[in-house]
């Protein structure tokens, strides 16, 4: 738990739970510390302490129903533990921790010559203990949660914090002078687990200078690196860590790889720009393939303080929303993109944005309305985001002060329902046809659903999308209908904020042609040929990486999860039919936004001879997945990849690198469409219209 990047949308309501701390033993613990944990980034604790009583019991209240939260257990006998705690719907349940004797291990740190290493340091730990769930701990949250992870010593002894004895550990080293290293599949017990080599690697000196480009004084406070790499298989040469500034400077040592992102973050600074790496734009400072060592400079401005209000269209304060903030980056010293450059204009769009901005602080408002939020000096920019609102404008720029600013008042709008009716080319409605919300723009997964017995159909918007190349949101947009039964189809449009448009809509369906649902529509343009040129160069790097994700491979066959909502055990049991796989995992809120398209390619499918399976990598135990799933309707067959991740792994090598990700397999068990080694149209967001155009190809065929 706790690296996830993906944040759900907490749910209205709150829940309860009743917490028994119990040992290996089955005795109960009484005396135990119990608190709730929300991650937002790093953790941080919703609710007051509390501790078990005679029977090992504690009952936690008036909890958020949120799916990124965590019990965290401490006890003196014990080591320290953390469970998820995954509330769907604001219910009461009950949970068992299982906390075990805490055990002491060590690691020995040598160099390619077997000579100790001290000062090798620990950035990440990743635990599974008896209660079969993963735990990530990172060294910036160790000390909140009761982990004192300490440096190897000169004998390159590192001792580890005490940790549950018998659970399976990863553990991810930093050392200044070498490269980052891992070792995994680790036993925790009272002695030297293992002996890790580390290998040489790249410096890389980061300068910190005012914005006059002067060295900054700041020694001696910490700053937060997040340089993170997607070229590797395990992401292992990623490093984030709290560094400790000396002579002005940040240094580390980093693997010969093409980095991709550099973020570093300080209490009380902002460091700017953010470097970001794209394979249609390059970005050299990040790439240290050629073992040379580098030296970046970067900005460094005090964090001052702006406040501002919400209202609804009624004047009413809005508590709860989420406000976030953009800094002049003061990227001027990186060079422009060349006008002449062969690029999308999305591609450009976006990269000129980076240049202009980096990220600010973030906030959410009181129940006022109020909130308080941390800019620097300078050209800024604010901007609120609240599901099932919109406004106008998106966002407000002005000059921020460093003695305080006012930011203007937002004033939100519910964003509309878009209800209307399906009818044949006769007139007559169509019942039991899907319905999707497309658009041109960019955000939240669009709604979809099926028309009821009259025609009828409701989609319920969570935000209007962004436009794709520019800034402001998208007013027009598409409405897709398809009987897929009677192979009959239409689409529609209309401006969203027009509150009558939008509440009477009309589609008419009629015979469509197997490819119609992909071909030039409103909503669909002629594909810019930048794009295609730039789809190709990443899809041409995907089949690189992936050969084992390429169609008409075979995939693993999941015979090593557990099933649920189903009597299958692996996926030879789908022989005959086309399948969905949907990798995802509880906390996941892209996953979450993309449930609707699941379901209903479930709902539309199943008797068309198509099965969707949910695939949930490792992290959960099959108990809370089924809860989670029983609690959000998901009827559909699902697989809970085991404690050691073998899904997870196996998987990896096919292109399953983040969530949610898709692979649609054929009736003869070979993959028939991949995100990551075939072209768009993507499964992730086209999912229903790729199974729809899948089983009609093959219908025709035969």
């Amino acid at each position: 738990m706790g690296l996830s990047s993906w944040a759900a949308e907490p749910n209205p309501g709150s829940g309860t739970v009743t917490v028994t701390i119990n040992d290996p033993h089955a005795k109960v613990v009484a005396g135990a510390t119990v608190s709730v944990l929300k991650w937002t980034g790093n953790w941080k604790q919703v609710l007051q302490r509390r501790t078990t009583d005679s029977a090992g019991k504690v009952t936690l209240d008036s909890l958020p129903i949120d799916t990124n939260l965590a019990v965290h257990v401490s006890s003196a006998a014990h080591a320290n533990t953390m469970h998820k705690l995954v509330f769907a719907t604001p219910i009461v349940q009950e949970m068992t921790v299982i906390v075990a004797p805490p055990a002491t291990g060590a690691i020995k740190i040598v160099d390619p010559d077997g000579k100790p290493i001290p000062g090798a340091m620990i950035q990440r730990l990743e635990i599974t203990d008896r209660n079969e769930v993963l735990n990530y701990i990172r060294s910036a949250d160790a000390g909140s949660l009761g982990f004192d992870l300490q440096p190897s010593d000169s004998q390159g002894r590192l001792t580890l914090p005490p940790l549950p004895d018998g659970a399976r550990l990863k553990v991810v080293l930093l050392h200044p002078d070498w490269r980052p290293a891992q070792i995994e599949d680790l036993i925790v017990a009272d002695q030297t687990l293992a002996t890790v080599t580390m290998q040489p690697g790249v410096r890389l000196s980061v300068d910190l200078l005012d914005v006059n480009g002067q060295p900054q004084a700041l020694d001696p406070q910490q700053a937060e690196i997040r340089m993170i790499e997607f070229q590797s298989e395990k992401r292992d040469g990623s490093v984030q860590h709290r560094f400790t500034i000396r002579d002005n400077q940040i240094q580390f040592t980093v693997c010969p790889l093409q980095y991709d992102r550099l973020i570093i973050q300080m209490d009380d600074y902002f460091v700017t720009p953010n470097l970001m790496h794209a394979a249609e734009l390059p970005s050299p400072e990040l790439d240290f393939t050629s073992g040379v060592e580098k030296t970046i400079r970067l900005n460094v401005r005090p964090k001052v303080r702006a406040t501002g209000k919400v209202i609804d269209a009624d004047g009413k304060p809005m508590a709860g929303v989420a406000m976030f903030s953009s800094i002049d980056a003061l990227s001027a010293q990186w060079p422009a993109i060349d006008p002449a450059a062969d690029l999308p204009q999305q591609t450009r769009w976006l990269t000129e944005m980076r240049r202009k901005w980096s990220s600010g602080g973030d906030a959410e408002t009181d129940a006022d309305g109020n909130y308080e939020i941390q800019l620097a000096a300078g050209s800024a920019r604010v901007e609120c985001i609240q599901m099932g609102y919109f406004c106008r404008p998106e966002f407000v720029e002005f000059e921020a002060s460093a003695t305080g600013t006012v930011v203007p008042t937002f004033k939100l709008h519910p964003v509309p329902v878009l209800r209307g009716v399906v009818n044949d080319s006769g007139g007559k409605p169509v019942a039991g046809a899907m319905v999707r919300m497309r658009s041109t723009g960019r955000g939240d997964a669009e709604p979809c659903g099926m028309t009821d017995d009259a025609g009828a159909f409701e989609l319920k918007m969570t935000r209007i999308p962004y436009r794709l190349n520019a800034e402001g949101l998208v007013d027009n947009v598409s409405v897709v209908a398809m009987d897929v039964k009677r192979n009959l189809g239409g689409i529609s449009t209309v401006d969203v904020t027009d509150s009558a448009a939008t509440n009477q809509m009309v589609i008419t369906v009629g015979p469509q042609p197997v490819d119609w649902i992909f071909q030039p529509q409103p909503d669909l343009p002629a594909i810019d040929p930048t794009w295609i040129a730039s789809w190709t160069q990443q899809v041409e790097q995907g089949r690189s990486l992936y050969t084992a994700g390429m169609p008409g491979m075979t995939p693993p066959n999941l015979a090593t999860g557990t099933w649920l909502n189903s009597p299958a055990k692996s996926l030879d049991d789908f022989r005959g039919q086309f399948v969905l796989l949907d990798f995802w995992f509880i906390g996941c809120g892209p996953c979450v936004r993309d449930q609707p398209t699941v379901k209903t390619a479930h709902q539309l499918f199943t008797d068309l001879g198509c099965t969707v399976i949910a695939v949930h990598r490792t992290g959960s135990t099959p108990d809370e997945v089924r809860d989670y799933a029983n609690a959000n309707g998901m009827t559909y067959p699902i697989v809970v990849d085991d404690a050691n991740g073998t899904i997870t792994d196996q998987y990896r090598k096919l292109g399953v690198v983040g969530f949610p990700s898709y692979i649609l397999i054929g009736p003869d068990g070979t993959i028939v469409h991949n995100d990551a080694t075939m072209m768009p149209p993507s499964l992730r967001r086209f999912k229903l219209e790729r199974i729809y155009q899948a089983i009609r190809q093959a219908a025709v065929a035969e």
